[in-house]
């Protein structure tokens, strides 16, 4: 596995915070795609925070187009999205 996609709401527990932390540091990707409430948005990124360093926009950057994520699987998944 090279890269790990996480997206939506969920939360990490620190457990799974710190086995993702020693991953990436051997070489691994995080891709995290946030919630764009607040109040969800902050949860998450609390997960991270004592390693991943995160700043953020005035707006969120509202991605549509997956074709590169999706090849980059290698695989023929097509990436769910809603609005």
């Amino acid at each position: 596995v090279s890269l790990v996609v996480l997206s939506g709401s969920r939360v990490a527990s620190p457990d799974q915070s710190q086995a993702l932390r020693d991953w990436t540091s051997r070489g691994g990707h995080l891709l995290l795609s946030l919630p764009a409430q607040p109040e969800g948005l902050r949860a998450v990124i609390d997960s991270f925070s004592e390693w991943l360093p995160l700043q953020f926009g005035d707006e969120p950057v509202i991605v549509r187009e997956f074709s590169s994520l999706e090849a980059y699987s290698g695989r023929n998944v097509r990436v769910p999205f809603s609005e």
